[in-house]
């Protein structure tokens, strides 16, 4: 029977037990996040400080490569080496 089967070292009606709570999970987080944003609670609470500054440094990340390095690189990226997520936003 295919509950019976191994995927891994997980059978297969666990894994499907995992991505059900996974996308319920996903569904609660997207509608607290769209209900935060449309009542205006996020900025109420200051909840979007984080994301204030890695949308702007993703921003000028962005404009420097679409310049082809003629605007300033972001001076809060300058010296880390592990500058990711601000490129992720860049490009996003």
């Amino acid at each position: 029977m295919w509950a019976e089967r191994q995927i891994g070292t997980v059978k297969a009606a666990e894994h499907v037990r995992i991505l059900q709570l996974f996308g319920v999970g996903l569904m609660l987080r997207l509608a607290l996040a769209l209900a935060f944003q449309i009542t205006g609670l996020d900025r109420t609470l200051g909840l979007t400080k984080d994301a204030n500054l890695y949308d702007s440094v993703g921003k000028r990340i962005a404009e420097h490569y679409r310049s082809g390095g003629e605007t300033r690189w972001p001076f809060r990226v300058s010296g880390f080496l592990d500058h990711l997520y601000e490129h992720f936003v860049g490009v996003t």
